[in-house]
């Protein structure tokens, strides 16, 4: 880890914190994840795949403002988002400018550190606009991305989502994510989910096209908490379990490739089945084991992966 970038973002919110210059109300927090890999194709590793500092204040009531700090083996590097949000049209539309994370899908939308399987911070990080809002059922977010840099070619990536039922313990969700980018790829994606008491189902289903190319994917997973906690939900998107929570969860993928160019070996099929327990020591630290076995173009794989997480 380059400790100077990781030194810069602690100055920068120490000062920030301590000067009080920008806001009276100022919050910092951040993450630090340590993964353990242990694959079938006789591979181990020892990671830290995630340490992350974010600032955010408000600088009014209608101006807030954020950045991100990240380092981690999935080439996430240095400052992750930068940008400013007004709120002041109410909850219906608060409008982001700056560099954001995507409009994403379901599983995507939660934080990486709240997902019941294990995820590495998301890369998708890039200079746009996005509006979005909630009335508590219906939540949504449409957003134009420069995922190009300077070039200026925007990508447009969409969501909404609808909870007829919205209540601690008792959750249905229906949710739609679309995305049509510059370069000629299409995404549309279906979501769904349900919270009844300790158990929580997710299931999400998308297809993308880019050209002649097309894929198709489905996600389906199941978690049941051991003490009988429910899973929170909120904006559309599922939140941490509390502390104490001992959840076993069963995944099930599969997917499709086709490269459009027919023959032999145009089309790649993959799935695979993924257990998991969690264990929400207390609100800040969280202790996950995986085994996934699945097969990708007749090749079997399996992983065991251990999973320690520190939340600030």
């Amino acid at each position: 880890m380059k400790l100077t970038k990781m030194t810069t973002a602690i100055a920068a919110a120490t000062l920030v914190a301590t000067t009080g210059a920008l806001a009276a109300d100022i919050n910092v927090g951040g993450r630090v994840v340590i993964d353990y890999t242990d694959s079938s194709d006789d591979t181990e590793t020892l990671d830290v795949t995630d340490a992350r500092i974010d600032i955010s204040a408000s600088i009014s009531d209608d101006w807030s403002i954020s950045a991100g700090f990240s380092e981690g083996s999935d080439s996430v590097d240095d400052m992750t988002n930068l940008n400013a949000t007004y709120s002041g049209f109410g909850d219906m539309a608060n409008i982001t400018i700056g560099q954001q994370e995507g409009v994403n899908g379901l599983d995507a939308a939660s934080e990486t550190t709240d997902s019941t399987f294990m995820t590495e911070d998301r890369s998708d990080y890039a200079n746009g606009i996005v509006i979005s809002g909630s009335n508590g059922a219906v939540n949504y977010a449409v957003g134009l991305f420069d995922t190009a840099g300077a070039e200026l070619d925007w990508d447009m990536q969409a969501r909404v989502s609808y909870a007829p039922t919205n209540e601690a313990g008792n959750v249905l969700h229906f949710g739609l994510n679309l995305q049509d980018n510059d370069d000629d790829s299409e995404l549309l994606g279906y979501e769904a989910a349900m919270v009844s008491g300790a158990t929580s189902v997710l299931v999400e289903y998308t297809e993308t096209e880019n050209g002649a190319a097309e894929t198709e994917a489905l996600d389906i997973q199941v978690a049941y908490d051991l003490n009988g906690n429910s899973r929170p939900y909120s904006g559309g998107a599922f939140g941490a379990m509390p502390a104490g929570s001992k959840t076993v969860a069963l995944r099930y993928q599969e997917g499709e490739a086709d490269d459009g160019l027919g023959g032999v070996g145009s089309v790649t099929e993959s799935d695979s089945i993924t257990l998991a327990l969690n264990c929400q020591k207390t609100d800040n630290v969280r202790v996950s084991v995986e085994y996934q076995d699945g097969e990708v173009a007749g090749a079997d794989f399996d992983s065991l992966n251990v999973r320690t997480q520190l939340t600030f």
